[in-house]
């Protein structure tokens, strides 16, 4: 990553977290992020911006890394600079609202849970799924690298997020991932 000092790197957002991993993986890697421009990008413009040489990197994630596997090469992966595993994506609403609507948020978490359950120990059935949706050869999408879908809730999961996000700036307070979790 030093070696893109001088040079533009393409992410999804500005600011997000694909963001704050991608230069905690380059601090990490000593590169002074005042010296790498950082543009936004969709995903599936970045390959196409690869090879005309409009950017020297990009943050590529799956299906979209999986489908450009020969055109690239991993110079990194971001997220593990934050933490191992880590929570990226999660439900939010109100306390209020959470209390009013207990009963229902209760058989909500459960579908959730019992749904990545499933989704974690049927890689094959949820390819249908993914290559359905997404309109992706299904052939391409072999040996995605698929994600790992929580079943349960650990703010040691989602405290490395704030915290990177506080130390990059996209967030502008540190708190303690625990104090934001409601138990239903």
């Amino acid at each position: 990553p030093k070696d893109l000092e001088g040079q533009t790197v393409a992410v999804v957002t500005l600011v997000g977290l694909g963001t704050v991993a991608t230069k905690a993986l380059f601090s990490a890697s000593g590169a002074d992020l005042e010296k790498i421009r950082f543009i936004e990008l969709p995903q599936p413009e970045m390959l196409p911006a690869l090879q005309r040489g409009t950017i020297a990197a990009a943050v590529l994630v799956e299906p979209f890394l999986t489908a450009a596997k020969n055109d690239v090469r991993i110079i990194g992966k971001p997220y593990d600079a934050l933490a191992r595993t880590l929570l990226i994506c999660q439900w939010i609403a109100s306390r209020d609202w959470l209390t009013k609507n207990s009963s229902g948020v209760k058989r909500l978490v459960g579908a959730i849970y019992d749904t990545a359950r499933w989704a974690n120990t049927h890689h094959t059935e949820s390819l249908a799924i993914l290559v359905r949706y997404l309109k992706i050869d299904p052939e391409r999408m072999r040996g995605t690298i698929r994600a790992s879908y929580a079943t349960s809730l650990d703010p040691s999961m989602i405290q490395p997020v704030i915290d990177g996000g506080v130390r990059f700036k996209a967030i502008p307070t540190a708190l303690d991932a625990s104090s934001v979790i409601v138990r239903v």
